[in-house]
């Protein structure tokens, strides 16, 4: 397995230390690129038991697998999302996109140790709402699964608050924090400006409609803009998306 940082064995222990003091639903923030992905399966591990990680949309299940065999590549992970249905296996991720379909949600066992929501600035969504009652997550005994919400952003888009949901954020780095300790490279940002017409594009649960946004993009020739200004200032260096 990957080393934790001290910061992710901080979290770690935070985490467990909440759950101690009664927290069912605690928040995790940290930033994008900092490894919460290491902080979660470590705490997956560390429990045992059954443990279920939510992902937020169908594409994002195989990425977020594929993490968790890289930071512990013995997990036996199953996925559940469209065509896939693998709900016994000791570690389970899921998209709430299918989990949310009442007749996939009965076909998984509510006994998990541990439940994992990633991109948990989503959960206020009705799908969430959903799987997490049938979870047990709000349950007021210890029966109940610990509830990890992980997130960079800690608040939505449309305004929703997040504390119906979660407890509290038990701990949180900033991305000053880590860019001043060494973990994160210092931003230098060069704007590039894209004349695109949203006026047509809805939104969801606080997100623009993956669809239509990219629709609206491609009309205003977004591809092409953004390959011509990556050409321009970051040529022959590495990209990430």
């Amino acid at each position: 397995m990957i080393e934790s940082r001290p910061y992710q064995q901080e979290a770690l222990d935070v985490i467990l230390g909440a759950w101690e003091d009664g927290v069912r639903r605690p928040l995790l923030v940290l930033p994008c690129g900092t490894g919460k992905t290491v902080v979660f399966v470590r705490l997956l591990a560390q429990r045992g038991g059954r443990g279920l990680v939510l992902a937020h949309r169908d594409e994002l299940v195989r990425q977020a697998v594929d993490k968790l065999r890289m930071v512990a590549p013995g997990l036996d992970v199953g996925v559940v999302k469209a065509g896939e249905d693998e709900t016994d296996t000791p570690v389970v991720v899921a998209s709430v996109q299918t989990l949310a379909r009442p007749e996939r949600l009965r076909r998984l066992r509510p006994d998990f140790r541990t439940v994992v929501v990633d991109e948990a600035h989503h959960a206020p969504a009705e799908t969430y709402q959903r799987v997490l009652h049938y979870l047990g997550a709000f349950s007021t005994t210890e029966d109940g699964p610990l509830t990890l919400g992980v997130t960079a952003t800690p608040e939505r888009g449309d305004g929703a608050g997040l504390g119906g949901t979660w407890e509290r954020i038990v701990y949180q780095r900033t991305l000053l924090d880590m860019i001043l300790e060494g973990y994160l490279a210092d931003v230098r940002a060069v704007q590039v400006t894209v004349k695109a017409n949203l006026d047509d594009v809805h939104t969801r649960g606080g997100d623009f409609i993956d669809a239509e946004l990219g629709t609206a993009l491609e009309a205003a020739n977004a591809p092409e803009q953004v390959a011509a200004a990556y050409t321009k200032y970051a040529a022959g260096r590495r990209a990430a998306t």
